[in-house]
């Protein structure tokens, strides 16, 4: 829940706000536009976003001549998550008032909150508003959130000291004065002045206007992140009593659950007694409920949890969270083994994908995928169910369309149906991949094939396509694609797997044996389809099992000399540094990469939206608990989700417990191309190997990797002894 709490800027706030229930009073108490520009402004520094959108249809409707008012409504859109409609809504601003500063503020805080724009595009719209009006404190305060959007902290406390008399009146630009500051510090944890300052600019903010929300709420998050909850229990507990919004009340909830002064019995009165004081107050919005229930989570009572759930599906049920309950429900329903189990999960994402209109593409992606994977395999499942699945994925955006197309071909091949459909299925991904505007992988992983640098998900039809052709009988064919799928890239176990049938059928042994060993070097000797494929092999070749073991021994002491020359090869010549980041966990610790110097460090770069990270996720759970003791190895993981609790809910339903960070831009700093991604560091923070994509058996590979890195880092302090 803690996540939820640290996305986007945040702000401070006016001591105008009105907290009200009843909308319509309030829009009917304001006399002027002035005086509706200001309700909507305070609404926004208070972060009551849904509010302020609701009560602007009506305020704009009695003042449609306001564009101060306007631009504050799109502001309120923008951060209530409503992007393209803000985005819509400053453009004609723009057009209707081409000369109004005000106009350029709505279409600068739009682009920046809506994160879909250029820096330069954003700036051209916040500068244009200060340079109209120097003197406007409201033009400044944005022209800097843009600046510490961007981290360029130093520049925001530049900017706001050159205009020093406006900051000095407004606690606005103050609180974002001290957030700069904050950021600064969480960037170098060993310079305290920088919170020092933050905290004092706070506590003035405070003396200035008592109830500014975020002179409260920013120091309390931010004690809060830093593990210590009790400082930052009155400040958030005052918060929550001056803002109804979701994250303020979240943040407030958050800091009971983690004192360690309370015990469970007193966490939970206090939690549950303030949640249902909030909801006796006003009809809540699908945001608080979720909160709201993550915090019953959070304490442990999941009935609470349950009914609040269901509140939200009931009273909100066409809005985005109401989605992801649902499917955080069937991740949930996913934990439990047996047929019975199973099947309720396929029905209930039946049901969900039958229920339109869908908010979200990424579930409605993810639904399809886990339904798909569900039944791929079982031959109970009629193909024409299969085949309908395999048409509307295909339907889908370019990557999802791609991966689709690949995944459903195979999956008709295995079946030995629609080979025809199969074959067209595959060669249209193939005409889609020409289109799909993503940079290929540049990584060892990924050679170069005649045609260039071949994009990573080539491979993959490649694959398919060949073992469409293989299904068909055309044999040529298929040998000349799955070669070509494995000069792209040799490390994709199902071409080698393919390539082995191929050559067995056409009584290749040798070849088949080869394909075979190659494909056991990537996974484990002992429980991998290609090991059982071997074991087969012998049989077949000597009809009993008199020597097997010696022969899978001298196989596996083979699979282990091919896997390390693999791995070894794969090193990054240069070494580079990896850029330094210090960002917050999921349970709000501040984890910074210079802290872990002096340690093997394994960086994995994923989102829970991503169906290969999630499929990942068990082994990398694995992995981590396999070097949770050593004091030589940190491993940890950035997500970069636009909503962390969604990671955070996600984790939960899975049982997984590993270290999660959050991406606060550090995915394009250090020019992460696609997910999944895995970095492996020296304890100099130099990169000696990157895996881009997914891995088969991962535990063992990235142990490889671990156990190669330590021997060059004993080799490097040998010869440093020597010396």
């Amino acid at each position: 829940m803690l996540m939820m709490l640290l996305l986007g800027p945040l702000f401070g706030c006016s001591d105008s706000v009105s907290t009200a229930t009843d909308g319509d009073s309030i829009s009917q108490s304001i006399q002027s536009p002035d005086q509706a520009a200001a309700q909507l402004r305070a609404l926004y520094f208070s972060q009551e976003w849904n509010t302020a959108s609701e009560e602007s249809l009506q305020l704009l409707a009695r003042f449609p001549d306001a564009p101060n008012a306007a631009a504050w409504s799109v502001l309120n859109v923008a951060r209530a998550g409503e992007h393209e409609k803000a985005t819509s809504e400053a453009d004609r601003l723009l057009q209707e008032y081409p000369h109004s500063a005000w106009a350029q503020f709505a279409l600068g805080g739009a682009l920046l909150f809506g994160r879909r724009a250029s820096d330069d595009e954003v700036h051209r719209a916040t500068a244009g508003a200060l340079s109209a009006d120097a003197d406007n404190p409201d033009f400044l305060w944005l022209e800097a959130e843009a600046l510490r959007s961007w981290g360029r902290n130093a520049d925001v406390i530049a900017l706001l000291e050159q205009n020093d008399s406006l900051v000095a009146l407004s606690p606005e630009l103050l609180n974002t004065k001290a957030s700069a500051l904050l950021q600064m510090a969480r960037e170098n944890r060993a310079d305290a002045t920088a919170q020092t300052a933050a905290i004092r600019i706070y506590a003035r903010v405070r003396e200035m206007e008592p109830t500014n929300v975020n002179a409260h709420y920013q120091p309390g998050l931010y004690l809060l992140t830093l593990g210590r909850p009790s400082e930052a229990y009155a400040l958030l507990k005052r918060a929550a009593t001056l803002s109804t919004a979701s994250r303020v009340q979240s943040a407030y909830w958050s800091s009971v659950s983690h004192r360690s002064d309370l015990s469970l019995a007193e966490k939970r009165e206090e939690v549950d007694s303030s949640i249902n004081r909030l909801l006796s107050q006003e009809k809540p919005g699908a945001d608080v409920l979720w909160a709201a229930s993550l915090a019953y989570r959070e304490v442990q009572l999941p009935d609470r949890q349950s009914r609040l759930e269901d509140r939200l599906l009931a009273e909100h049920p066409r809005v985005p969270l109401a989605e992801e309950v649902l499917m955080s429900r069937i991740f949930a329903m996913q934990q439990h083994n047996g047929e019975e189990a199973q099947a309720a999960v396929r029905n209930a994402l039946r049901q969900f994908l039958r229920s339109k209109p869908h908010h979200s593409q990424r579930l409605v992606d993810q639904a399809q995928r886990m339904l798909f994977a569900s039944i791929k395999d079982d031959r109970s499942v009629g193909t024409g169910e299969l085949l309908e699945l395999l048409r509307a994925m295909s339907s889908g955006p370019g990557i999802a369309r791609i991966v689709a197309q690949t995944e459903g071909a195979v999956a008709l091949a295995d079946r030995g149906v629609h080979l025809r459909e199969a074959e067209e299925i595959v060669l249209q991904g193939l005409a889609t991949l020409r289109t799909v505007p993503v940079e290929p992988l540049r990584s060892p992983a990924h050679p170069k094939s005649q045609q260039g640098v071949a994009h990573p998900l080539e491979a993959a039809l490649r694959d398919a396509l060949g073992w469409v052709y293989f299904k068909i009988g055309r044999f040529p064919e298929a040998e000349r694609e799955l070669l070509t799928s494995y000069t792209i890239n040799a490390q994709r176990s199902s071409t080698l797997l393919h390539l082995a049938e191929l050559y067995d059928t056409r009584g290749d042994f040798a070849r088949a044996e080869l394909y075979l060993i190659r494909c056991g070097a990537l996974a484990s000797a002992h429980d991998s389809r290609c090991s059982a494929l071997l074991r087969d092999r012998f049989m077949r070749r000597h009809g009993n099992t008199q020597n097997l073991d010696a022969y899978l021994s001298k196989v596996e002491a083979r699979l282990d000399r091919e896997r390390d020359l693999r791995i070894a090869a794969t090193r990054i010549p240069d070494r580079p540094l990896a850029p330094l980041f210090a960002l917050r966990s999921l349970d709000g610790e501040t984890i910074s990469l210079g802290d872990l110097r002096g340690r093997l460090v394994i960086v994995k770069f994923w989102g829970s939206w991503c169906e290969a990270c999630r499929s990942e996720m068990s082994a990398f759970a694995k992995l981590v608990d396999r070097y949770a003791r050593a004091t030589d190895v940190a491993i940890v993981s950035i997500s970069n989700d636009s909503n962390p609790d969604v990671v955070r809910r996600w984790m939960l339903d899975n049982g997984y417990s590993f270290t999660v960070l959050v991406d606060d831009g550090y995915f394009s700093r250090a020019a992460i191309r696609g997910v999944p991604t895995a970095w492996f560091l020296d304890e100099r923070g130099a990169r000696v190997f990157e895996i881009a994509g997914a891995t088969d058996n991962l535990e063992d590979e990235y142990g490889a990797r671990i156990a190669m890195m330590r021997t060059i880092k004993n080799q490097r302090m040998d010869a440093a002894i020597s010396r």
